[in-house]
């Protein structure tokens, strides 16, 4: 049974989730109902998984205590993060390619010739990448709980963990290659810097060597882990 501290950021996450989907959705409003839910949900994804990995990172550079609290919350914010992401791809495999997954990379088919063709080279690079990010974000869904941790170990369970930073440069690699990517109305810079600030704040982190297992050990005792 899921404790009670638990259940209350479970809680609080789908509410903040769910008032942020609210506000992309509304945002898009002159938009097709496709592509509203479909960037929506992609864009609430990128957020989440944002939050997710720069918490931990700042608490390390900072000594404000309320990070250190916001800590539990990560595993939450990596775990709705990846349904979004799941949901936002269901919606272009049903809604945008109509589950004809040769459009999914770019091809369409060609009447005259009789067969597909390319028309949509970032479309096909972006989608593969985005994959590519998703399927990682299975594995991290799926081992972000106690039992994995235990079962895997401290070292194997936080370095397949640490993988998300990949998945967030990724998504950022994905978003400048695709024409319809999340964030469209936003700002070009901020939309680069939203991602891949948390990368480089990640790796100043892991730079002062709180990624080593001693390192790790003092942590817990302070009450900041990864």
């Amino acid at each position: 049974m899921m404790k009670k501290p638990a259940l209350l950021r479970h809680v609080l996450i789908i509410g903040t989730s769910v008032l942020t989907g609210y506000l992309l959705l509304a945002s898009r409003a002159e938009w097709s109902e496709m592509h509203r839910y479909n960037r929506a949900l992609g864009d609430l994804s990128l957020l989440l998984i944002v939050a997710a990995m720069a918490i931990g990172p700042l608490a390390r550079l900072s000594s404000a205590p309320f990070l250190r609290k916001l800590m539990p919350y990560r595993r939450e914010l990596g775990i709705y993060a990846v349904l979004a992401a799941t949901v936002h791809t269901i919606i272009i495999l049903i809604g945008w390619v109509e589950l004809d997954f040769a459009r999914l990379f770019g091809f369409e088919y060609h009447p005259q010739l009789q067969r597909y063709v390319m028309l949509q080279h970032g479309f096909a690079l972006a989608n593969v990448v985005g994959i590519a990010a998703l399927l990682y974000g299975f594995v991290l869904a799926g081992t972000s709980n106690n039992s994995s941790q235990r079962v895997l170990g401290t070292s194997v369970w936080k370095y397949i963990q640490q993988g998300a930073y990949v998945g967030v440069s990724y998504r950022s690699a994905r978003g400048r290659r695709c024409s319809h990517m999340a964030f469209a109305n936003f700002p070009a810079d901020l939309r680069r810097t939203l991602a891949t600030g948390v990368v480089a704040i990640s790796s100043d982190a892991q730079g002062r060597d709180f990624w080593r297992p001693e390192t790790y050990r003092v942590g817990m005792r302070r009450g900041v882990t990864t």
